[in-house]
């Protein structure tokens, strides 16, 4: 990672699971970036693949599932090459999800507040996407 305002960087991220004899893509091919003081959201229909994205740059996917390609790389350390001890001790304090509640999904009332006193809104007009996964999942991200 080159650019020092980039805290999290996720390229061509793969994670599969095993089920009896086949190999199910869960992430395919997923990228994106997160920079100094902007919020990113994977926005997409169930089961198109957010959930295990979370998981995999937390490095929290259980076997079954493995990430099969990519990089992860969060304020210049590559996440893949860390040990289980070493993510735990990033988990909560330097990176963490922060899911949306089902029952809020469609409320465009919901918002939250950052570690700097920012107030952020929610509302969808105000969020930029793009595609992030091949199943259908958008990275939405807000500056």
């Amino acid at each position: 990672m080159n650019n020092e305002s980039t805290l999290l960087k996720v390229s061509h991220l793969y994670t599969s699971f095993h089920t009896g004899s086949q190999q199910v893509k869960a992430v395919e091919d997923v990228s994106l970036e997160v920079r100094s003081r902007q919020i990113v959201a994977l926005v997409g229909e169930s089961g198109s693949g957010k959930s295990v994205t979370a998981m995999s740059i937390l490095g929290l996917v259980d076997p079954p599932g493995f990430i099969d390609g990519g990089e992860i790389w969060l304020r210049g350390n590559n996440l893949r090459e860390c040990s289980t001890r070493q993510l735990r001790k990033l988990r909560g304090t330097e990176m963490a999800v922060i899911s949306r509640p089902h029952e809020r999904a469609e409320s465009g009332a919901f918002g939250w507040k950052t570690d700097h006193g920012d107030d952020y809104p929610a509302p969808a007009s105000h969020w930029t996407g793009s595609k992030a996964a091949g199943h259908g999942a958008d990275a939405a991200s807000r500056p």
